[in-house]
C-alpha cells in the first residue's frame, strides 16, 4: 500500500497517477494482498493506528473510524495524524472532538465539524472548539499571518510536498504566530534533509 500511497502524493504531478480512476484501481488491486496477510489484516483501517492506542477512550472502533473520515473533509491527509497526537490526551469521545475541532483552522468549520459529529455521535458537545489547550506540540497561538504571505508559502512548500501542502500550511499557521516556528514546523514534514534545509533558508 505505501507504494501506491506515495505516488498518489507524489510532489511531481507527473509522477502522480493522472487520474481519480487510476488511483483506485491501484488501491483495489493492492487490497487483495492485504487481506490475505494475517499480520495485515488492519491496513483497510483508516484509524488502525490510533485504535491500538486509544484503550483509555470509551469509544468504539466504528466511532474512531467516523471521526477520522470526518476530519479528512476538514483538514485533508493529516487527520490520521491529529487523532494519533490526541490519543492520549482525553478520557470520552465527546471531549476528544472538542480537542480535535481545535486543530480546524477556520472557525466556522470547526463549529460545523462539531455540530456535523453530534449528527453522527448522537450527543451533545458543550466544549467551546476555538478555546485555547495545550498540544502535544505546544499551544494554539493567535494567527496573525498575511494570507498572501501564506500562499506564497504554500506554493513554493508544494515543490517540496506536493499536494499535501496548502493543507500542512493551514494547519500549522493555525497553531502558532511565529514565522520561525511554523517554517520550523513545516521544514520538520519535508523528508530529504537538503530540501528542509532549503526551505528553511528560503523563507527564514
Amino acid at each position: 500500500m505505501i507504494p501506491v500511497l506515495t505516488q498518489g502524493l507524489a510532489v511531481k504531478q507527473e509522477s502522480r497517477y493522472q487520474t481519480a480512476r487510476e488511483f483506485v484501481q491501484a488501491i483495489k488491486d493492492v487490497l487483495p494482498k492485504l487481506k490475505a496477510t494475517p499480520a495485515s489484516s488492519s491496513a483497510d483501517d483508516a484509524t488502525a493506528v490510533v485504535q491500538e492506542s486509544t484503550q483509555i477512550f470509551t469509544a468504539s472502533k466504528d466511532e474512531l473510524d467516523s471521526m477520522t473520515n470526518l476530519l479528512v473533509d476538514y483538514v485533508g491527509p493529516i487527520a490520521k495524524n491529529i487523532m494519533y497526537a490526541h490519543n492520549a490526551e482525553n478520557t470520552s469521545v465527546s471531549e476528544l472532538a472538542s480537542e480535535i475541532a481545535r486543530e480546524i483552522p477556520e472557525p466556522e468549520e470547526r463549529e460545523a465539524f462539531l455540530r456535523r459529529w453530534e449528527d453522527i455521535s448522537g450527543t451533545r458537545i458543550d466544549a467551546t472548539p476555538t478555546s485555547v489547550s495545550t498540544k502535544a506540540r505546544g499551544k494554539i497561538g493567535v494567527v496573525s499571518f498575511d494570507a498572501d504571505m501564506l500562499e506564497k508559502l504554500g506554493e513554493d512548500y508544494t515543490c517540496y510536498m506536493g499536494p499535501m501542502a496548502v493543507t500542512l500550511v493551514r494547519h500549522y499557521a493555525a497553531s502558532t504566530d511565529s514565522l520561525e516556528q511554523l517554517v520550523d514546523w513545516l521544514a520538520g514534514e519535508i523528508p530529504d534533509s537538503r530540501d528542509s534545509q532549503k526551505f528553511r533558508d528560503a523563507w527564514l
